[in-house]
């Protein structure tokens, strides 16, 4: 698809709800699954795909990582969310146990801005806070674990649409300024 015209057609062709909706069933399919992801050497990768939508999420690294989510709507990459950290310091805590507990608060994210988790969950010793500034469209954010009260765990991300000079504003939300 070369016409341009075409292409812009395409990509204003969904809505944010849309977008949050895949996104939320695209990670609760990926990592939030707890499922083992592909390997490409030293590539981590989840991948999910429903219709005109397809997800890649790559990172590289366990106990700390860095990573790149990518989501494709009909050939064109829309959004993307960047990602570094993990568990901090020398910290004892049971990283599986700690990962588990992260990759249940991934499940319970926001429907309307699925970036990470949700602002607060608390599970037992267990306690995930993410504070997150922003719109679907262009946020960041911070996520951090405490066990028994300790901080064990903190990740920064940022993300957004992603937006090509061929075809301007991608995402129609109450706001949006019309295409240029």
């Amino acid at each position: 698809m070369d016409d341009p015209v075409e292409r812009r057609e395409v990509l204003l062709s969904f809505t944010q709800e849309s977008l949050a909706s895949f996104l939320v069933n695209a990670k609760a399919a990926a990592y939030a699954s707890g499922r083992p992801p592909i390997r490409l050497g030293h590539i981590r990768i989840y991948q999910f795909e429903d219709a005109d939508w397809s997800y890649e999420d790559r990172y590289v690294g366990n106990l700390i990582d860095i990573g790149l989510e990518l989501v494709i709507f009909k050939g064109y990459p829309v959004w993307g969310l960047s990602y570094r950290g993990g568990i901090t310091g020398d910290k004892t805590v049971d990283a599986k146990e700690a990962f588990a507990f992260l990759r249940e608060c991934l499940r319970a994210a926001p429907a309307n801005l699925p970036a990470r988790g949700p602002a607060v969950q608390v599970c037992g010793s267990w306690e995930y806070r993410n504070s997150l500034t922003g719109e679907l469209g262009d946020f960041s954010g911070i996520e951090v674990i405490r066990h028994c009260g300790e901080l064990i765990y903190i990740r920064r991300y940022q993300g957004g649409m992603i937006r090509d000079r061929n075809y301007g504003v991608l995402l129609r939300h109450p706001g949006a300024r019309p295409p240029t």
